[in-house]
């Protein structure tokens, strides 16, 4: 899997585990990830097993967040066309997908 790193103080990482669920459908897990510059020890949120559902799908929005990541750190055109062909649905709360749709348009 490609993916970007970065650091968080504490409190970015209470936020990051408010925002993942950690503990309510997602866990922590440390690994090690392989950089140009050598390696670095990470943590990464990973679905627990129980919450792990092959059936669904993500907000397009969110797979649109992917997408743009993917290119503003110049991921592999490969991998960000495997990213684009995932399927995805609409989010049916109208006002959280007018809002991160605004978030895309303001990134473009």
């Amino acid at each position: 899997v490609w993916g970007t790193v970065c650091r968080l103080d504490s409190e970015g990482k209470k936020k990051m585990d408010t925002y993942e669920g950690l503990g309510a459908g997602y866990e922590v897990l440390s690994t090690t990830v392989f950089l140009t510059s050598g390696t670095l020890a990470a943590s990464l949120y990973v679905a627990m097993p129980t919450y792990y559902d092959p059936q669904l799908l993500p907000y397009c929005w969110y797979r649109n967040f992917v997408h743009y990541g993917a290119l503003e750190h110049q991921l592999p055109g490969d991998y960000i066309q495997e990213l684009m062909a995932t399927d995805c649905i609409q989010d049916p709360i109208e006002s959280r997908q007018q809002a991160n749709a605004k978030i895309i348009t303001q990134w473009k």
